[in-house]
C-alpha cells in the first residue's frame, strides 16, 4: 500500500527508513554527549589530581625532603604538562614572562 502526499505516492518502505535515519542521530547525538561529558570530567579531574601533587612537593618542601630548585623545577613541568593538556580561551589572558 503507497501513502500518497498530494499527487505523489510514498513507499511504506521509506518512513521505515525514515524513522531509522532518525533514530540512528538521536543515539549519535547521546553519544556525543556521553563522550563531552567523560572528556570534560577526566580534565576537570587531572586538574585536580595535579592540585594534590603540587601540594605534596609543598609539603616536602617545607620539610626539608626537596630543595626550591627541584621544588620550582617540578612545579614548572607539572604546570606545563597541565597547561598543554587544556586548551586556552580566547578570553583568557595569558602569563607572560
Amino acid at each position: 500500500m503507497l501513502s500518497t502526499l498530494g499527487s505523489i505516492q510514498i513507499d511504506p518502505a521509506f518512513w521505515i527508513w525514515l524513522g531509522a535515519l532518525v533514530v540512528v542521530v538521536v543515539v549519535a547525538g547521546i553519544a556525543l554527549i556521553a563522550i563531552r561529558r567523560r572528556m570534560f570530567s577526566e580534565s576537570a579531574s587531572a586538574d585536580m589530581q595535579a592540585g594534590g601533587l603540587l601540594e605534596q612537593m609543598r609539603v616536602l618542601r617545607d620539610q626539608g625532603k626537596m630543595s626550591d630548585k627541584e621544588y620550582e623545577d617540578a612545579r614548572r613541568s607539572l604546570i606545563e604538562r597541565v597547561s598543554a593538556s587544556k586548551p586556552i580561551a580566547a578570553s583568557e589572558p595569558t602569563e607572560k614572562n
